[in-house]
């Protein structure tokens, strides 16, 4: 078996660390702690200028280790430093798996650890540097909103120790560039605050909007990406004829073999939930993201502006679209996203007049039942198009402006757009808007992940490389 698909449980010992957490002492220990090692800690940096990379990518892999040793192995400009966010178990992955220097989190700072009904004593100095600081504040608050469990003081202490390790790492490293997997929950919104604070360029990393892909960028995420945020200058990239009917093949290949990168229950099992569902009425699917780690919670100026003007998280779009199904006798089917499902986010709307909650079913047999898609954020809208369902947008990813969705960026629009997307469907028009999208963002966007050599679309990593070192990725 390679190392890559071997699987790591922790061992009695690994696993103890879990347990290990019985007074405040022992929570001090484990921050300051980290701290304290990176004082000893002497990085291998050399004369090469440095690129830090940071997330919990060891965790679920998915191609992510493999990728990240290239990146490290072909970038000779560079010398790569991994900061993996992981505790026990995946301490010993990242010693096994990453073929360059790397070093871990502390165990509460790693991306899946929380403390739930745990309070501790915040010193007055403490709480003063939190409050001081908004962007500490928000990360408080995102820690809160997403562990409704969580004690206020444990945020606050979390939020002092997770700034003073990150600005001492930076110290340490002094890398050029900082790579984040993922903007926008509370350790990197930390991160990107204190980077931006030192004048070190920031780059994102995450898997990519079309299945089979990973995209790194410079401008933001979502909404915050280059072709959300000018989605009329990116829409007029030059793509050749033949780069429009090789997305147009991409798009079929992606259709035919139902890509996604996360396992999908056994298509065929939505039967006994469509019983439930009135024949004859038209049904909108509903696919909820993680409000956490999307940009909409805290929901702040910047969330309004690049992620939603009025929708705060997935709960909301649900009510509205509830009411609107009542109202319009639609089946409305809600697919949660399984982290705000686990963490019980959005506990409490069951199955109601008119709506159907499809937490473990297959996403294609959702599309395909559906009449209509309707989103927020999720990246299943581009699911939705690669099956040629119409679309409607309630907030802004990189589908924005490309004429292949319908929009409908307000309340009053809401209702409005949905009748619309029933009556004229997924139209030549947007067919053609979405392969051109397609084409750009496999031209100029994303990187292959190689996990479909029978059909290489995206970027290559030498490729990649080159544009990435010369200052032509967006």
């Amino acid at each position: 078996m390679e190392m890559k698909d071997a699987i790591f449980t922790p061992t009695p010992e690994e696993a103890q660390e879990y347990l290990s957490y019985k007074t405040e002492k022992d929570i001090l220990d484990n921050l300051s702690g980290g701290l304290e090692s990176l004082q000893h800690r002497r990085f291998e940096l050399g004369e090469k200028k440095r690129k830090l990379i940071a997330g919990a990518m060891v965790v679920f892999d998915k191609g992510t280790i493999d990728f990240l040793n290239e990146l490290a192995k072909k970038d000779l400009e560079y010398r790569y430093i991994l900061l993996s966010e992981v505790t026990a178990e995946y301490r010993r992955k990242t010693r096994e798996c990453i073929n360059f220097e790397y070093i871990c989190t502390p165990h509460l700072l790693a991306k899946e650890i929380r403390l739930l009904h745990f309070a501790v004593s915040v010193p007055e100095e403490v709480s003063a540097y939190v409050e001081q600081r908004e962007y500490l504040v928000q990360a408080k608050e995102n820690l809160l909103g997403r562990h409704k469990d969580m004690e206020e003081s444990y945020a606050v202490i979390w939020a002092y120790y997770a700034d003073r390790y990150i600005t001492k790492l930076l110290e340490s490293i002094q890398p050029e560039i900082v790579v984040l997997w993922n903007e926008f929950y509370a350790f990197h919104t930390i991160f990107v605050q204190i980077c931006k604070r030192k004048n070190i360029e920031l780059h994102y990393m995450e898997f990519g909007c079309v299945p089979g892909t990973f995209v790194l960028e410079k401008e933001g995420q979502q909404g915050e990406s280059f072709p959300a945020k000018h989605p009329g200058e990116f829409k007029q990239f030059p793509v050749s004829l033949q780069e429009l009917e090789r997305a147009g093949e991409v798009r079929e290949y992606i259709y035919q073999k139902c890509m996604n990168r996360n396992i999908q229950p056994l298509y065929g099992n939505l039967g006994e939930t469509l019983i439930k569902c009135r024949s004859g009425r038209p049904i909108v699917a509903y696919f909820g993201q993680n409000d956490y780690e999307s940009g909409l919670f805290p929901y702040t100026e910047t969330s309004r502006r690049y992620h939603s003007p009025f929708l705060q998280s997935s709960r909301e779009g649900l009510e509205l679209l509830h009411l609107l199904s009542i109202k319009n006798n639609w089946t409305l089917l809600y697919k949660p996203h399984p982290l705000i499902e686990s963490l019980g986010a959005d506990r409490g709307e069951g199955e109601v007049r008119n709506c159907v909650r499809v937490h473990d079913r297959n996403i294609h047999e959702i599309i395909d039942c559906a009449d209509v898609v309707v989103t927020i954020l999720s990246q299943c809208a581009y699911e939705a198009l690669f099956r040629e369902k119409p679309v409607v947008m309630l907030g802004y990813t990189q589908l924005r402006g490309s004429g292949a969705v319908y929009e409908a960026c307000g309340f009053q629009k809401v209702e409005k757009t949905i009748k619309a997307a029933f009556r004229k469907g997924y139209t030549k028009r947007k067919r053609q808007c979405f392969i051109r999208h397609l084409a750009c963002l496999l031209k100029y966007c994303l990187l292959d992940d190689r996990t479909h050599p029978e059909v290489t679309y995206g970027m290559e990593v030498s490729e990649f490389i080159r544009k990435w070192n010369a200052g032509e990725i967006f």
